[in-house]
């Protein structure tokens, strides 16, 4: 199995269907999806997030975990937590990255390995 160069942490609160178009951006990455994970942290919202993992099974490595709700930054700790990738990278739901959006950032850690990096607002 190939090593895991990111893990996309996503802190969701009850908006599901912006956490769905993220998925679908992050589904289309110019990054090999072998080659990065998404662990989403339900932060204790009442939307179930069931059937996630299942229904991106073929497009992402998705873990998705519930956790007691406490905010962003605790939630984000949670994901941090339970990630395997060389990189932390963080986004929130209702983003929508450009689709060479990690191919950018392993170009970036490439020339600058320990440098905490930030994309625009």
């Amino acid at each position: 199995m190939a090593a895991i160069d990111f893990s996309v942490v996503v802190p969701t609160y009850n908006r599901q269907r912006a956490l769905r178009r993220l998925l679908l951006a992050l589904a289309k990455q110019q990054y090999p999806c072998e080659r990065f994970e998404v662990v989403v942290v339900d932060d204790g919202g009442k939307e179930p997030l069931t059937n996630l993992e299942e229904e991106y099974r073929d497009r992402l490595q998705l873990k998705v975990v519930r956790y007691v709700h406490g905010g962003c930054g605790p939630a984000r700790q949670a994901g941090a937590d339970l990630a395997i990738g060389s990189y932390l990278v963080f986004t929130d739901d209702d983003c929508c990255p450009a689709p060479d959006w990690l191919a950018r950032l392993a170009e970036a850690f490439e020339e600058f390995p320990i440098a905490p990096l930030a994309g625009a607002r």
